[in-house]
């Protein structure tokens, strides 16, 4: 378990904002955490800084909508009770405006659209199906910390990452210009994470429908 606290004080230092085994302001602490959050979020919108993918199964009812956690769905498959695969369309908001019977029913599901308005992500299906299972490949949004003392498990490299990451992005706010040799090291985290999440490892999620 990493604390935001550990990787605020390892950014401030790598900085040179405080010494060894000194302990940011709490008015310093507040701020870095806003910053290491918003660097959670910016790789939330990044594929290959997941170390996992969910692939999520949801068994078809014949409802219109399923509601859910997703970001991101890269790709989706239909399943027939005999096992048969049927490609299904990811389609976005204009593409699917344009369906003129969105009322359907039957046969396999063909098309969806990933609603992600904040704060409910909603999967709407057409035509409405059942007897069929869905699967979505998709990625979800990493943790945020609650507070300086929180604690989340990171994968192997996100530590050194994130404290790199921050110590980037704070540094105008405390008067402090990014060393290359930083830089070189951020660079250097950031794509051995994407190397190792090339082939991402799959989280296995079941759903039902709504109505």
């Amino acid at each position: 378990m990493t604390a935001a606290i550990t990787i605020i004080t390892d950014a401030l230092a790598e900085l040179g904002v405080i010494g060894a085994g000194e302990t940011p302001a709490a008015a310093d602490a507040a701020f870095c955490l806003r910053k290491l959050n918003q660097a959670l979020q910016r790789l939330s919108n990044s594929r290959l800084m997941f170390p996992s993918l969910r692939r999520v199964d949801i068994t078809m009812t014949g409802a219109a909508t399923y509601a859910t956690d997703l970001v991101h769905v890269d790709h989706a498959t239909a399943f027939d009770a005999g096992g048969f695969s049927h490609p299904v369309d990811v389609l976005t908001r204009q593409k699917w405006d344009d369906i003129s019977l969105a009322n359907a029913t039957g046969g396999p599901p063909s098309c969806i659209l990933v609603d992600s308005t904040s704060p409910d992500v909603t999967v709407y299906v057409y035509p409405r199906s059942s007897g069929y299972t869905l699967r979505l490949h998709c990625q979800t949004l990493l943790s945020s910390f609650a507070s300086v003392s929180s604690e989340l498990t990171l994968p192997e490299g996100y530590e050194s990452a994130l404290t790199l990451m921050l110590s980037d992005d704070v540094s105008p706010s405390f008067g402090k210009t990014t060393s290359p040799d930083t830089r070189r090291r951020l660079a250097a985290a950031l794509a051995g994470i994407r190397t190792v999440n090339a082939e991402p490892i799959y989280l296995e999620t079941g759903m039902e429908g709504q109505a």
